[in-house]
């Protein structure tokens, strides 16, 4: 059972190794601070990984620390806790402890790091189980045709979260689903919402389920036939069971899902309960685990489950026209498909919540200086986020327009983690590292706190690395938008589209170059850290142009770009099926 924590509590002497499996939340690493006291470094296990298993573990047991902490800041990863506990072992401390979310410490023994491996195989022979059903539910739903649904009314829906969000349950996936199930709310839908993890920002009022999560997750040890895509397996059977109880213990009508790899539960649970399945696209799972991961290892199995889940679903909801074209490509016909960008909550990213005093204080938590400019980045570090675009423009700023960065005392934030992280702090060094703030994840709630705090919103998002089209809709590229701040961002897709109006950095260095009443920002070419510079030193250079465009931005917003607008459109294609 879970101590508190002053019982078995290790001495602060030495240092602390904190062992987790994702990048802490800033909020809840300052909590771990205060529980363990003393100095303490954190090991990612993802970082670990980089290294080959045997150098890995010679650089485990060759540090020293007083004791080590496993972290787990989310009740979602608690399933992860026995890989950690294994890897403790190979720490050379004699003192082991786990610390859960609501902070309580576990003193860990060398038997319970056995006992966690054991635990582990167990879960891989159940793993094995369930794939192999998997594989042939799914050529079974690919050989029958779709159900039809008879009419109903739309009161009453079950949202099925499926994706792990990561430690800290932040980001552009968590807010997208706050939004549709507070859209629903909104135009009287009631909703009952199944995920493994908590979603800020969801509506007092809706239901929630929470699916338990798996005791135990397979470490991704492909070479031994074990994969993370197993989890995923794992978890689709625990939210067909889940949406079982769900829908046998109370009358819904129809069934929504954001669609995850290798999950299949909204079809399953379509098909036997005779509910209508509507699914939610972002893109192809199966695509973004070969280009943007490290692939697949049951690749014909995960396509089949996207597959038949494409070919069940009565209404698929998508976000760009990218992303259309591709269903269309995929056999999904027109008039199942609903396609409308990601939106926001004007609200809770309006202007007018913070006071100076806040700003303040959100500026001296990061040791931000209260009177500086500051542009920041909100977002993942990933491959197609462009967060290294922004580095290398920092850089350039400080060679080329030091006088300017000086006198306006520029800063710059980073806020967010991800897999490019690292490449993007090595590309800031001396007097730009100086005026640059990596502060990791923020609690999603921190988020509308974190913008008011900012003088100019940067989303320099790059192309697909395989010259496929690009399918995004930034959830930041709205938050942007509503919290009435100046943006720059590239040419790019969707972006473009919605920042239709605005001119081209190009353009403004032409004499008397005006701003349009339709700008919402200011256009880079995607990729082009130039670019991106020349449109920070003029915006700048220019605060009534940033009060204009943020004031229009926010404007465009408010005229379509709510979660209202984005769930309406999906309900209407509901009634008509």
């Amino acid at each position: 059972m879970p101590t508190t924590p002053t019982d078995n509590e290790p001495s602060a002497e030495g240092i602390s190794a904190v062992l987790t499996a994702h990048h802490l939340s800033a909020g809840w690493r300052e909590k771990l601070n205060a529980v363990i006291g003393g100095e303490i470094e954190v090991l990612v296990l993802r970082d670990l990984r980089k290294d080959q298993p045997v150098e890995m573990i010679r650089k485990l047991r060759a540090a020293r620390y007083s004791s080590v902490y496993i972290a787990c800041e989310i009740d979602e990863s608690r399933s992860l806790v026995p890989i950690l506990k294994v890897f403790s072992l190979f720490l050379g401390v004699g003192k082991r402890f786990a610390l859960y979310p609501d902070l309580s410490v576990e003193k860990v023994s060398f038997l319970d790091g056995l006992a966690a491996g054991v635990s582990i195989c167990k879960t891989f022979v159940y793993a094995k189980k369930l794939s192999w059903r998997a594989a042939r539910d799914a050529k079974m739903l690919l050989d029958k045709p779709r159900k039809p649904m008879p009419g109903r009314t739309f009161k009453k829906g079950l949202y099925i979260k499926a994706n792990p969000s990561g430690a800290a349950g932040v980001g552009g996936a968590v807010a997208h689903t706050a939004g549709v199930l507070n859209g629903f709310d909104g135009i009287g839908v009631k909703m009952t919402y199944a995920s493994m993890e908590d979603t800020p920002g969801v509506n007092p009022g809706i239901e929630v389920a929470k699916a338990a999560p798996p005791e135990t997750s397979i470490p991704p040890l492909r070479r031994l036939g074990a994969s993370g895509e197993l989890n995923l397996i794992v978890r689709s059977g625990a939210f067909v069971d889940s949406g079982r109880e769900i829908l046998a213990s109370s009358s819904h009508d129809f069934i929504y899902q954001r669609m995850s790899l290798n999950n299949y539960a909204g079809v399953l649970l379509s098909r036997e309960f005779n509910l209508p399945l509507v699914l939610e696209y972002n893109g192809s799972e199966v695509w973004i685990a070969e280009h943007w991961a490290n692939g697949l290892v049951k690749r014909e199995l995960s396509a089949d489950i996207e597959a038949a889940s494409l070919r069940h679903a009565h209404i698929v909801v998508t976000i760009s026209e990218a992303l259309q074209d591709d269903l269309l490509k995929r056999g999904v016909e027109q008039s199942r498909i609903v396609t409308y960008p990601n939106c926001v909550d004007p609200d809770k990213f309006s202007p007018d919540r913070f006071s100076a005093a806040d700003i303040r204080g959100f500026r001296k938590r990061f040791g931000i200086p209260e009177g500086s400019m500051l542009l920041t980045f909100v977002g993942t570090f990933g491959p197609w986020h462009g967060a290294e675009i922004f580095a290398d423009a920092i850089t350039q700023l400080l060679e080329h327009d030091q006088d300017l960065v000086t006198s306006l005392d520029i800063r710059f934030l980073f806020v967010g983690d991800g897999v490019r992280r690292s490449e993007c702090e090595r590309r800031i060094s001396g007097a730009a590292r100086d005026r640059t703030y990596f502060v990791g994840l923020l609690e999603q709630t921190a988020a509308p706190l974190c913008l008011a705090a900012s003088d100019i919103l940067i989303s320099p998002h790059v192309e697909n690395a395989d010259g496929s089209a690009f399918f995004g809709s930034p959830t930041k590229l709205f938050e942007y938008m509503a919290a009435c701040k100046p943006i720059i961002a590239s040419r790019l897709g969707q972006i473009a589209d919605v920042m239709a109006g605005s001119p081209d950095v190009s353009e403004l260095g032409k004499a008397k170059a005006t701003l349009p009443d339709t700008a919402s920002g200011i256009l880079v070419a995607p990729g082009d850290a130039s670019d991106l510079r020349r449109a920070i030193v003029c915006l700048a250079n220019n605060r009534e142009w940033r009060e204009r465009l943020g004031q229009q931005a926010r404007n465009l917003v408010l005229s379509k770009y709510t979660w209202s607008d984005h769930v309406r459109a999906i309900y209407q294609a509901m009634e008509r099926i």
